[in-house]
C-alpha cells in the first residue's frame, strides 16, 4: 500500500514541476505577444507530451529556469516549436538593423536561431565606434 501511495505522490510532483515549467512558458510568451495560434500548439504540445510521460512513466529532466535565460525557459520544447517562437520574437527586430535590411528572410531566420540573450547595464560599452561588433 505505501508503494501505492509512493508512485501517485511522485507522480503528482512530477505533474506539478511540469505545470510549473509550463507556467514560466506562458508567462513569457505573453510577454513577448506570441500569437495565440503558436500559444496553442504549445500548448497541445505539453498535453500530448504529458499524456505520453505518464503513461510511460518516462523521467523527463526539466532545465533550471531563470527569467531572463529564454533559450533554457524553451529549452524543453521541440526544436521546431522553438524556432517558431524565436523567429516570432526576434525576426522583426533583425530586420530593422541596418546590415540586415537587404537580407532574405531565410537567412535572417536562420540568424535567428543562432541568437542568445544578454544583458548589459546602463552605461556598459557593447562595442565602440570602429571596432568590429
Amino acid at each position: 500500500m505505501g508503494n501505492v501511495g509512493d508512485v501517485i505522490s511522485s507522480m503528482n510532483a512530477n505533474r506539478q514541476e511540469f505545470q510549473a515549467r509550463m507556467d514560466h512558458i506562458q508567462m513569457y510568451l505573453t510577454h513577448k505577444k506570441v500569437p495565440a495560434s503558436l500559444q496553442l500548439k504549445i500548448k497541445k504540445w505539453a498535453e500530448y507530451t504529458w499524456t505520453s510521460y505518464t503513461f510511460f512513466s518516462i523521467r523527463v529532466n526539466f532545465p533550471e529556469l531563470k527569467a531572463t535565460d529564454e533559450s533554457r525557459l524553451l529549452n524543453m520544447l521541440p526544436e521546431r516549436l522553438r524556432a517558431e517562437v524565436a523567429v516570432h520574437v526576434h525576426l522583426d527586430s533583425l530586420k530593422k538593423v541596418k546590415i540586415f535590411e537587404q537580407c532574405e528572410t531565410g537567412f535572417l531566420c536562420e540568424l535567428v536561431l543562432k541568437l542568445r540573450s544578454q544583458v548589459f547595464s546602463p552605461g556598459d560599452y557593447v562595442c565602440r565606434v570602429g571596432e568590429t561588433g
